[in-house]
C-alpha cells in the first residue's frame, strides 16, 4: 500500500489495517479511514483538499 500512497503508513495504523481496516463513526462523525479511503475514495478526496487548505491558510475553505 505505501507504493500507492506514496509514503509508508505508521506501523501501529498498519497493524490497525490489518486487523480492522478502518473504523467508521469512531466518534460521532470522524472516521478512521480503512484501506478502501486511502487508496482513493470520495471520502479521502474531501480530506486532502481541506488539508491542503488549512496548509495554504484558507480556512473558509474547509468542507466536511
Amino acid at each position: 500500500m505505501a507504493g500507492r500512497l506514496g509514503h509508508e503508513l505508521d506501523r501501529a495504523y498498519a497493524s490497525f489495517l490489518l486487523a480492522a481496516d478502518g473504523w467508521p463513526a469512531l466518534f460521532q462523525d470522524i472516521d478512521v479511514f480503512g484501506t478502501g479511503e486511502l487508496l482513493g475514495s470520495p471520502a479521502m478526496e474531501r480530506r486532502m483538499t481541506a488539508g491542503r487548505a488549512a496548509a495554504a491558510g484558507h480556512q473558509g475553505l474547509l468542507v466536511r
